[in-house]
Order: C-alpha cells, then sequence, then structure tokens
C-alpha cells in the first residue's frame, strides 16, 4: 500500500514538473548556458523524488522541522548547482527558490492526501493556457524559436494527460461516492480508456488528411506492382485487381 502511494506521488510530480515546463523551459534558455540547460531541466523531477523519499525519513510531525529540512537542502542543492554551474550571483535566489518549491511540494504530499494538493482544473485554467500563449512566443522570438519542437512536444503530452486525468475524474464522480477515492470497475475504465484513444487517433488523422492521403496512395501503388508482377509471369488474377491496378500505374505515372 505504502509503495503504491509513493509510486502515485512521483508520478503525481512528474505531472506538476509538465504543467510548469513552460516557466522552466523559458527560465533555463534566459538564465542557462547551452550545455547546462537540458541537464538541469532533467534532474528537477529527481529532485522532487529525492525530496519526498526523505520525507518519508523524517519521524517528527513538527512543522518546524520540515521548514529547516526544507532550507537546508534548497541551500545546499541550489548552492552546488550555482558553484559548479559558474552561474552569476544574482541569479542565485531564482534558482534557490526554485528549489525550495520544489521540496515544498514534495514535503507536502507526506502530509496532505493527493487529491487534496492536486487538482485536475490546474490543468485547464494553468498549464494550457502557458502553453497556448507560449507558443507565439517560441514561434516569434529568435532566440526562442529553435526550442519551439521541444515546447510542442511538452503541450501536446500535457493536452493528452489532461484528457486522460479529466475523464478519470468525471468517472469517478459519476460513481456519486462520498468516498475519495471511489471504486470504478475494471471493464468500464477499459473501454472508457479505449474510446479515449480512439477519439484521440481520430482527430490526429482529421488533423493530418494530407499524411493519410499519401499513405492510401502509397498502399494502393503497392497492390497495383504487386499485381503487375504477378500478371508479367501469367498468374491468374481477379479481373478487379488488375483494374485497379491499371489505375494505380496510370495515376502513380501520371503523378
Amino acid at each position: 500500500m505504502h509503495r503504491k502511494r509513493h509510486l502515485q506521488i512521483v508520478m503525481v510530480g512528474i505531472l506538476e514538473y509538465l504543467l510548469l515546463f513552460p516557466l522552466l523551459l523559458t527560465i533555463a534558455l534566459l538564465a542557462l548556458n547551452e550545455d547546462i540547460r537540458s541537464l538541469w531541466l532533467f534532474t528537477l523531477p529527481f529532485v522532487f523524488a529525492l525530496a519526498y523519499f526523505i520525507s518519508t525519513l523524517i519521524t517528527s510531525n513538527k512543522r518546524i522541522v520540515s521548514v529547516m529540512t526544507i532550507t537546508i537542502m534548497s541551500l545546499i542543492i541550489g548552492g552546488l548547482f550555482c558553484i559548479f554551474t559558474s552561474i552569476s550571483f544574482f541569479l542565485w535566489p531564482i534558482f534557490i527558490c526554485i528549489y525550495t518549491f520544489i521540496m515544498f511540494r514534495a514535503f507536502a504530499y507526506r502530509e496532505y492526501d493527493i487529491d487534496d494538493l492536486f487538482k485536475v482544473h490546474y490543468f485547464w485554467t494553468v498549464a494550457l493556457p502557458c502553453y497556448f500563449v507560449g507558443y507565439f512566443f517560441y514561434e516569434h522570438i529568435e532566440q526562442l524559436n529553435q526550442y519551439r519542437d521541444h515546447f510542442q512536444v511538452a503541450g501536446i503530452l500535457t493536452l493528452l494527460v489532461t484528457l486522460f486525468i479529466s475523464n478519470h475524474s468525471m468517472l469517478r464522480r459519476a460513481t456519486y461516492s462520498k468516498e475519495k477515492s471511489p471504486v470504478i470497475g475494471r471493464s468500464l475504465t477499459l473501454q472508457n480508456r479505449l474510446f479515449m484513444v480512439g477519439t484521440i487517433v481520430l482527430l490526429f488523422l482529421l488533423a493530418n488528411l494530407g499524411f493519410v492521403r499519401d499513405v492510401l496512395i502509397f498502399i494502393r501503388n503497392a497492390v497495383g506492382r504487386v499485381v503487375l508482377f504477378l500478371q508479367h509471369y501469367s498468374v491468374p488474377i481477379n479481373p478487379m485487381l488488375l483494374t485497379i491496378a491499371h489505375k494505380s500505374n496510370s495515376l502513380l505515372f501520371h503523378k
């Protein structure tokens, strides 16, 4: 039970990381050198996990103990990072504050329930608007433009996560249970997930009709070539397939 809860909290930490990724990426681009940006962004979820597991080792429930631990850890990790990366002394408070915030959230999950700290509407009211507005900056500002693809990938991933989490939240509310974590049937959950995946795939196909058309043309031309090859070696062929092959071959050369 405890292992499952620990894993859930680490996953929630990663979701919060996605939620704040536009801000963190912008800070990294403006304040850090190119060779350490990716490393810093990559290590932040691990800092959250480390802080959470350290919080589970603290037996005292006194708030002052947690505050002192967070402060010391933030100063040590933030200070070491700033020293070894040789960033400007004036930027130290920014990074120490970031580490402090990450550790504060990690320690909070030790004391409070996940549903009390992590709300689904954060994605709709904070994350998606930030990605939507931020895209225009990454599209039109030259310094940010080269990282537009990274920003887009994170935005698409955040949108997919938002859809699935929101869907699961609505399923829980649909049970009309007074429990915080009502039990949802496995078959219902599976059907719902399959419906979500099918909807996302359909939206992807509709948004990339040109790509789908090229794939269908490629398949049709491949079938046409196979049929013409069999015809060349006098293998009996269905007349309908032969007609399709001739049409595909003519279209191919026409194209």
